[in-house]
């Protein structure tokens, strides 16, 4: 399915000051996730989510095969840059949905780096847990900060179950290179 998705056409949306990769393939939905402004109107949020419908199961409480990818754009205009950054900070985390146990996964290992990605840098964590009965196959946690900018802030989030991991960077690698920024 990754080197599917890497050889299809990819829309791009506008998310704040970027331009990136929405609806990837048929198979995916996107949406608008967007709430009101927060911090009563000293924030503007820009969300866009988009995930698979597909699962595959591989026994009773075990499932793969989803694809879930997020970009959030802050907007903190209105607010000093420490308060911006203290709100900023909280958002970003590294928590799954998945419903896989120790039993039929290790734990995740991460790495994080800083990378710079359309102009911008970034700081960025890929996190990979194993599979234990099914050789070959991970679940793959990637989030990235923005974090060049004083008052504007820009969340990416991927989460891929079941997957190969080389497979999985390949793909991420050419979402990366689709970024655009946009000043």
């Amino acid at each position: 399915m990754l080197s599917r998705l890497q050889t299809n056409p990819w829309m791009l949306e506008s998310v704040g000051n970027f331009q990136v990769p929405s609806q990837i393939d048929k198979s995916i939905s996107c949406w608008d996730g967007s709430e009101a402004d927060e911090e009563r109107g000293l924030v503007t949020v820009i969300s866009v989510n988009c995930s698979n419908e597909r699962e595959i199961y591989l026994d009773e409480k075990l499932s793969v095969g989803n694809m879930q990818y997020q970009y959030t754009w802050y907007e903190g205009e209105k607010m000093i840059s420490p308060r911006f950054y203290r709100m900023y900070e909280l958002q970003n985390n590294d928590e799954t949905g998945s419903n896989a146990t120790k039993e039929n996964v290790t734990d995740f290992k991460c790495e994080t780096n800083f990378v710079q990605i359309s102009q911008q840098n970034f700081k960025m964590s890929v996190c990979r847990r194993d599979y234990l009965r099914y050789n070959g196959l991970s679940d793959v946690l990637v989030t990235g900060a923005m974090v060049s900018q004083k008052q504007q802030g820009f969340l990416f989030e991927l989460f891929l179950t079941g997957v190969d991991f080389k497979e999985s960077m390949r793909l991420l690698k050419k979402e990366f290179e689709s970024f655009k920024w946009k000043n």
